[in-house]
């Protein structure tokens, strides 16, 4: 009888001695949160595991998230090279090895009888890490230098996806791609609670619904279904931090970043024909709220949660150097990349961003709705 595809996940859990969990270098919140709950269910298993994200930084909201100070920003020794030499019965008479000019040289000495070229050889090892586990993560392209510079690795290891997005590419051996998720912390609490409702303790119970909470605002988004409510009643009954999460989220974001959003909202541009929302920000707004550029990054989901039938969102902001910065968000619908390309947009199928120089905000946001318009019509 064929395994359901819990009862694979759990086999490969079980047989898997390092797990790596990564996602996407443009995380959500609920990526994050699912990462680390992911980590306790292993750790509960007694499992090695080792969690990464491209030039991942600690956003100030999520410090409260037990152990987040673990997930590394780039994967370290993957595999070790190995050099084997032939002795054939031969004594070694001195050994030393120097680096000179990124060069390793390794000298040998034999008692008797040189060697040769014959008797070296070289190899690798296995990979460090035999199974993945890709959270929140459309395609590899998404995990950045991750998947870039270790493209090898990922084709001849074991992927398990887990996403609820429905531009997933189903790239993994086993796909827990969930369309009906509101997130990827609502899939994994499936997932553990029908393996052993008794794991999710109120560390992981505070983990998941904290990923729950930032990818459904605290439940105000469309797709929030009753199972969801019952889901984050269950994980409160279980002692999920509700309140702390509630703070950290929501009511500790400085001053200036709530006028930085307010100013980009009052800009809000929709059009219905093409289910695209979009802002224009110009450096003064960060100069008049004191605000930074890493602080529009959370305008982004308040945009979509005030315009849920959008399926594309369009942030164009003036940098401190003048370039004129497109940050493009779309829906499984359509392709970024795509729709983008000609403009010279690098990124992943649901999100791209670039800069555009030698022309003003308004120029920028005429040329880019225009091509969005002209490839979609």
């Amino acid at each position: 009888m064929a395994l359901s595809s819990l009862q694979q996940f759990q086999e490969l859990i079980n047989k898997a001695n390092n797990i790596l969990i990564c996602f996407k270098k443009d995380f959500t919140y609920d990526s994050v949160a699912g990462a680390l709950a992911l980590a306790n269910f292993l750790k509960n298993q007694n499992k090695k595991y080792t969690i990464v994200c491209d030039n991942f930084v600690i956003p100030k909201e999520l410090i409260f998230l037990n152990e987040i100070n673990t997930i590394e920003n780039k994967i370290f020794n993957l595999r070790q090279f190995i050099i084997s030499l032939d002795l054939q019965n031969r004594k070694i008479n001195e050994f030393s090895y120097d680096i000179k000019d990124d060069k390793l040289k390794i000298y040998i000495l034999p008692e008797e009888n040189a060697f040769t070229e014959n008797d070296l050889s070289a190899d690798h090892t296995d990979y460090y890490f035999d199974l993945i586990l890709t959270l929140d993560t459309q395609d590899l392209e998404s995990l950045a230098e991750i998947y870039l510079n270790q493209s090898d690795f990922f084709f001849e290891t074991t992927i398990v996806n887990i996403d609820h997005n429905s531009g997933n590419e189903n790239y993994g051996q086993l796909n827990l791609v969930d369309l009906n998720s509101t997130s990827v912390c609502e899939i994994i609490y499936n997932i553990i609670n029908t393996i052993d409702n008794k794991l999710i303790n109120e560390e992981l119970a505070t983990l998941l619904l904290a990923g729950m909470i930032s990818k459904t605002q605290s439940f105000k988004t469309n797709k929030v279904a009753p199972k969801t409510l019952q889901i984050a009643s269950d994980l409160i009954n279980k002692g999920a931090k509700r309140k702390e999460i509630i703070n950290n989220l929501y009511f500790t974001k400085k001053l200036s970043v709530l006028k930085l959003w307010g100013r980009v909202l009052a800009r809000l541009e929709h059009d219905k024909s093409l289910k695209l929302i979009w802002a224009v920000v110009p450096n003064s707004d960060f100069v008049r709220s004191g605000a930074e550029e890493k602080d529009i990054k959370g305008v982004v989901e308040e945009m979509i949660i005030n315009s849920p039938e959008a399926e594309m969102v369009l942030l164009i902001y003036e940098k401190k150097n003048s370039k004129i910065n497109v940050e493009f968000y779309t829906t499984g619908k359509y392709d970024s990349r795509q729709l983008l390309r000609d403009l010279g947009a690098r990124g992943t199928q649901t999100f791209v961003s670039f800069e555009m120089e030698n022309k003003n905000l308004n120029e920028v946001e005429s040329e880019v709705i225009n091509e969005i318009r002209e490839k979609i019509e």
